[in-house]
C-alpha cells in the first residue's frame, strides 16, 4: 500500500509503482495578457484553484505510463 496520507493517498503508478509524483492535465483559471500567461495574478484568486477528476489524463513523470486518473488508483487485491 502507499505510504501517502495526502493528495497522493491511495495512488501510485500502475507500471512502475512509485507513488511520489503524478502529472496530472488539469483546468484553472490564469491571467493572459500581452506579456504572457499569470497563475498567480491577483486577478484569478478566489477562482476555483485547480480542477481535475478520474477522466483526467495523467502521466508517471518516472516510467512515462499515461492513462488517467483512474488509472492511477491503488486495485484493492479480492480476497
Amino acid at each position: 500500500m502507499s505510504k501517502n496520507t495526502n493528495c497522493m493517498k491511495g495512488l501510485r503508478c500502475p507500471k512502475c509503482k512509485q507513488d511520489d509524483e503524478i502529472l496530472v492535465w488539469a483546468e484553472m483559471c490564469v491571467s493572459l495578457t500581452d506579456m504572457g500567461v499569470d497563475p498567480y495574478a491577483d486577478s484569478t484568486k478566489n477562482l476555483g484553484g485547480v480542477a481535475w477528476n478520474e477522466t483526467s489524463t495523467a502521466r508517471c513523470p518516472g516510467c512515462g505510463f499515461e492513462g488517467t486518473m483512474r488509472d492511477f488508483v491503488i486495485k484493492k487485491r479480492k480476497k
